[in-house]
């Protein structure tokens, strides 16, 4: 489709604006992100970027780790 040159200059504007976010609070507000209730869930793969990205200390899995059913 001809472009790649838009796509590198969006994606290294993306990277920019992640990059002057203020530093994250201390001590970083912990969170836990169920993306289902019943059986509970600890949402996986993407979420802990995203958490540790709005500043927050993610207590479900490593970064990429599939999602993980957790006791009530």
């Amino acid at each position: 489709m001809g472009l790649e040159g838009r796509a590198e200059a969006l994606v290294e504007g993306l990277w920019a604006r992640l990059a002057a976010l203020p530093p994250p609070p201390s001590p970083r507000p912990r969170v836990a992100f169920l993306e289902w209730l019943d059986p509970p869930y600890l949402g996986g793969h993407w979420v802990r970027e995203v958490v540790e990205a709005a500043g927050g200390a993610y207590l479900g899995p490593e970064a990429g780790a599939p999602s993980r059913r957790v006791p009530p």
